[in-house]
């Protein structure tokens, strides 16, 4: 038997409501996400925030806009270590893992949240080096000692080589400042092309020998 809901997001077989897509402007923000723009869903308490995007999740799962892989994630609990990134990261990580666990049948952010977190390691998002900052910096105990870890991440803009010509320099740079034992360049690539052809790894001959990625954003 159906009824009405005032506690929490909808189920559409349980309540009553209004179709969430239709109240949320599904062409405008369908128009927002295709320029890779930010927005902000701001209304009261209780008015349907939270099933209006977990409605756009699964209607961008689904495929009918073309190839993404959504998420709705609540963070709210790393509110509790205040400024402390630190401390709220792993909070962060494991709620992120076990949704893209629960939601794209995704296990490998379980795998990088195990080997980040069981040694105590440190994962730091805009990490300043010097006047820049690179996007995640990593560091994790082993027994030979700490080893150092970068990742840069940049949206595929035009051609992949003048991506990699910026790119790669900008990771290794990044490597020399903190004298990282590995670096990562991962490229984001939004276009519509299958995701076989967009997936792959690749190993870069530099001064030392680094691992760059390009997967789809």
């Amino acid at each position: 038997m159906r009824c009405f809901n005032t506690s929490g997001p909808i189920d559409a077989g349980d309540h009553y409501h209004i179709p969430p897509l239709e109240r949320l402007g599904l062409d405008y923000v369908l128009d927002l996400i295709r320029l890779k723009k930010y927005f902000i869903l701001h209304a009261p308490r209780q008015t349907g925030k939270t099933s209006a995007l977990k409605a756009l999740q699964g209607h961008l799962n689904s495929g009918a806009e073309g190839n993404y892989r959504c998420l709705h994630v609540n963070i709210e609990m790393a509110q509790a270590a205040r400024q402390d990134v630190e401390r709220a990261i792993p909070s962060v990580l494991q709620v992120l893992a076990r949704r893209a666990q629960n939601v794209l049948g995704d296990a490998s952010l379980q795998e990088i949240r195990r080997d980040v977190l069981s040694g105590g390691g440190r994962v730091v998002p805009e990490y300043g080096l010097g006047r820049q900052r690179v996007d995640l910096y990593i560091q994790e105990p082993r027994p030979e000692g700490e080893q150092r870890f970068v990742i840069e991440c940049k949206i595929l803009r035009g051609s992949l080589d003048k991506t990699l010509e910026k790119g790669l320099p900008q990771t290794a740079g990044y490597m020399d400042r903190c004298a990282a034992a590995e670096g990562h360049l991962v490229i984001f690539d939004r276009s519509k092309k299958p995701w076989k052809e967009k997936v792959y790894q690749r190993i870069e001959p530099l001064a030392r020998q680094r691992r760059f990625r390009s997967p789809r954003g």
